[in-house]
């Protein structure tokens, strides 16, 4: 997990590594944040993330991934995702660590179709995220 200040995040989830890698992180995260597309569900990256607690900003990145484990001292935050010149927010209210991330989703248009469908293993991993 890479350290802004108090702040802690991970971001990707796109290969089979790196959803492991994000298992482990997952029980220290109080957020989970998804990017996907608004139409299909598919996943999205690059999404310009900021988290600001009213006073501050605590966290401008950008994710290299479409999840996002973020790990926050309590409080109230406002999150904002912007991608392809849309806009997303979130308030949320964190409290004490539950061992499982509160998940986000945010969802933007998605782009024209290039007539790539989704492989066996994006197809799973979608099946497993909206089980949870």
């Amino acid at each position: 997990m890479v350290l802004e200040g108090a702040v802690g995040y991970f971001c990707g989830g796109v290969g089979a590594d790196e959803r492991r890698a994000m298992k482990v992180l997952e029980p220290a995260a109080d957020l989970e944040l998804l990017f996907v597309t608004a139409k299909r569900g598919g996943y999205l990256a690059d999404a310009a993330v900021t988290v600001s607690d009213g006073k501050a900003t605590r966290l401008a990145a950008v994710a290299d991934g479409p999840i996002c484990l973020l790990r926050l001292p309590a409080g109230s935050y406002r999150i904002t995702a912007d991608l392809g010149g849309a806009t997303r927010t979130a308030q949320v209210l964190v409290g004490a660590r539950s061992g499982k991330p509160r998940r986000i989703a945010f969802t933007f248009p998605g782009e024209p179709w290039d007539g790539i469908w989704a492989s066996p293993e994006e197809k799973q991993q979608a099946k497993e995220q909206r089980a949870k």
